[in-house]
C-alpha cells in the first residue's frame, strides 16, 4: 500500500465509513506511514497545538454523527491515540528536537522490555539466558538444551525417549522480559513478561503436561496419541491435541483468559467444562470459578506476541498493569477511577514516554514519573 492509498483509507476511517477489515488495516499500519508529503517547517506552527486541534476536530466530527455518549468517549480516545501516533511519526522525522523539548514526559528514559529470562535446571542450577551465548546451555539425561541464533532455547532428545529421565525445568521472565522456547515435542511457547512455565525436559507417558503462571502463547505440536495439557495457575486445565492458543493468568488479575486461534481446546475447572472454537475466548473468574465464553478479537489477545500493545475498550487500570509488566515500573493512582475506556495501538519496542504521552493527549489522564515509579492522575 502506498502512502497516498493509506491517506485515502485513513480519511475514510475518520468519516466512519471503513469496513471492519479496512479498520484493522488502519489500526495495524498507522505507525508505519509518514502522512506528510513535505518537510515540517517553523512556518507551519507548533506541532503540539496542531495535534490538539486535530483531536478537537475529531471530537466535533463524532458529535455531528450523533454517536451515543459511551461510544463517543471510546472512539474519541481511540481516534486521539491513532491521530497522535501517526503525527508522531511525521514530527519525529522532521522536527524531532522541538517536539521532544515541548513534551514533558519524553525526557523519561525508561526502555522497553527485551528477551531475558532465567532457566532453572533439574538440579536447581539457574542460567541467566539473556547473558548466555549461542550454543549448548546444558545436558540433562538424554536431553540437550541449546540457545539458537534467534535467542530462543530448544530441547532435543539425543537418544531413545524411553530411556530419558523425567526431569523438570522451569523458565521465568521478569518484569521487562519475554522469551521463546521449543519443548522436546516441538511445541513452541512464547512467554510474556512476569511469567513462569514449568515443564519436563521430555514427555514420557501418555500425556504432555506443563504448568503456566502469567501469560504465554502456545503453538502445540500435533500428537493425537499424547494430549498436551496446561495446568493454568492451579485454577483450570486446558487440554489440546495440537493447536494455537493464548492464556493469560497473572496472579494480580481476578480472571484467567484463554483465547483460541485455531483447532479446538477443552477447558475445565472444578465446576465447569467446555470446548472452545476458533475465535472464542473463555474468561474465568478466579474467585467464583465461573466461566464466560464469547466471540472475541483474537488480534487483541495476541498483540503482545506480535510486538505491540492493543487497547480496545480498556480501562486505565488494566492498561497500566500491562505497562508495569513490560516496562518494569511501579504504578500508583491518584484521583477517582471512572469507567472511561481507551483504544489504540503502540509498538512495544518503543520507550515508555511515548505511550504515556499518547494517553495523556486524550485529556483524561496525566502522569508523574519519578525514576521507575509512575503516578497516574485521573481526571
Amino acid at each position: 500500500m502506498t502512502t497516498e492509498e493509506f491517506k485515502q483509507l485513513y480519511n475514510k476511517y475518520l468519516l466512519g465509513k471503513c469496513t471492519a477489515e479496512e479498520q484493522k488495516i488502519v489500526e495495524l499500519y498507522c505507525d508505519g506511514f509518514d502522512l506528510s508529503d513535505i518537510p515540517w517547517t517553523d512556518e507551519m506552527g507548533d506541532p503540539i497545538s496542531i495535534n490538539k486541534e486535530m483531536i478537537n476536530d475529531m471530537n466535533r466530527r463524532l458529535k455531528q454523527r450523533k454517536f451515543s455518549k459511551v461510544k463517543l468517549s471510546y472512539w474519541a480516545s481511540a481516534a486521539a491515540i491513532l491521530i497522535i501516533s501517526c503525527m508522531a511519526v511525521f514530527i519525529s522525522q522532521h522536527k524531532s528536537t522541538d517536539f521532544h523539548n515541548a513534551t514533558k514526559l519524553v525526557k523519561n528514559s525508561i526502555e522497553p522490555g527485551k528477551n531475558k529470562a532465567i532457566l532453572t535446571l533439574a538440579n536447581g542450577n539457574k542460567v541467566v539466558l539473556d547473558d548466555r551465548k549461542q550454543g549448548i546451555v546444558s545436558n540433562q539425561g538424554n536431553v540437550s538444551v541449546t540457545k539458537n541464533g534467534s535467542g530462543e532455547i530448544t530441547y532435543q532428545e539425543n537418544a531413545d525417549d524411553s530411556k530419558s529421565e523425567n526431569l523438570k525445568n522451569s523458565i521465568s521472565t521478569p518484569r521487562g522480559g519475554q522469551y521463546n522456547l521449543v519443548l522436546a515435542d516441538g511445541t513452541k511457547v512464547f512467554l510474556n513478561a512476569a511469567s513462569t512455565l514449568i515443564y519436563p525436559t521430555c514427555f514420557n507417558g501418555n500425556e504432555r503436561r506443563v504448568k503456566l503462571i502469567g501469560e504465554a502463547y502456545f503453538e502445540v505440536a500435533k500428537n493425537k496419541n499424547k494430549p498436551f495439557k496446561v495446568d493454568v495457575a492451579g485454577q483450570q486445565e486446558v487440554k489440546v491435541l495440537g493447536t494455537h492458543f493464548n492464556i493469560s493468568a497473572y496472579p494480580d488479575d481476578n480472571h484467567i483468559s484463554t483465547t483460541l486461534l485455531e483447532g479446538s481446546i477443552k477447558l475445565s475447572n472444578s465446576n465447569y467444562e467446555t470446548v472452545l472454537k476458533p475465535g472464542e475466548q473463555a474468561v474465568q473468574n478466579v474467585n467464583s470459578s465461573k466461566v464466560v465464553v464469547s466471540q472475541t478479537d483474537v488480534e487483541e489477545a495476541i498483540a503482545w506476541k506480535k510486538g505491540y500493545f492493543r487497547f480496545q475498550n480498556e480501562n486505565i487500570r488494566d492498561i497500566m498493569k500491562g505497562v508495569s509488566r513490560w516496562y518494569d515500573v511501579d504504578v500508583k493512582f491518584e484521583g477517582p477511577l471512572s469507567n472511561r475506556t481507551f483504544g489504540g495501538m503502540y509498538l512495544r519496542e518503543k520507550k515508555l514516554a511515548g505511550l504515556l504521552d499518547l494517553l495523556e493527549y486524550t485529556g483524561y489522564v496525566s502522569f508523574k514519573v519519578e525514576g521507575r515509579r509512575i503516578t497516574v492522575i485521573t481526571k
